[in-house]
């Protein structure tokens, strides 16, 4: 009898052993795959804005080459694209509408203000990944609250933030 419930304690055991390994795997596996294509949207992101900043600081709107043009409409219209306008940076509404119209000198006239908002999300995501790529088990909190830091506008580079 006593061997019974010996090896009822030990199966119990066992089992609540598999789910724990079971959940952290699971957790891992969504974690890593989260921050691996969280990457590879960081660096596309980054390429595009890098090429969206060259043609509009290398030509004014008067002379601006239609090759150029293209490689212009491609970056802004792929940057929108990698955009969600029900997203939680409160800056997404603001860039969609200084990129929204493909009119070249305007975009330029608002390059600045494009490349602050940029450089803060590309600079928020890379904080997500750290996050993510550690062991705490705090993650959930620490991404909720870099998210309510956005939601209430103070930004990387903030004396607020």
């Amino acid at each position: 009898m006593t061997e019974v419930i010996a090896a009822a304690i030990a199966g119990a055991f066992a089992f609540v052993a598999g789910l724990l390994v079971n959940v952290q795997g699971n957790a891992q596996f969504f974690s890593t795959t989260v921050s691996a294509e969280r990457m590879v949207w960081i660096k596309d992101i980054r390429e595009l804005c890098a090429e969206l900043c060259a043609v509009c600081e290398q030509y004014d709107a008067d002379s601006l080459p239609a090759e150029q043009y293209a490689a212009f409409l491609k970056a802004r219209n792929g940057i929108l694209i990698r955009l969600d306008p029900a997203g939680w940076y409160a800056t997404d509404d603001e860039l969609i509408t200084l990129l929204q119209d493909p009119d070249f000198g305007k975009v330029k006239e608002n390059l600045p203000r494009v490349r602050e908002i940029l450089m803060t999300i590309i600079k928020t995501e890379w904080d997500k990944v750290k996050i993510e790529a550690g062991n705490s088990p705090w993650k959930v909190k620490r991404i909720e609250e870099l998210q309510n830091r956005l939601k209430s506008g103070r930004f990387h580079g903030d004396s607020n933030g």
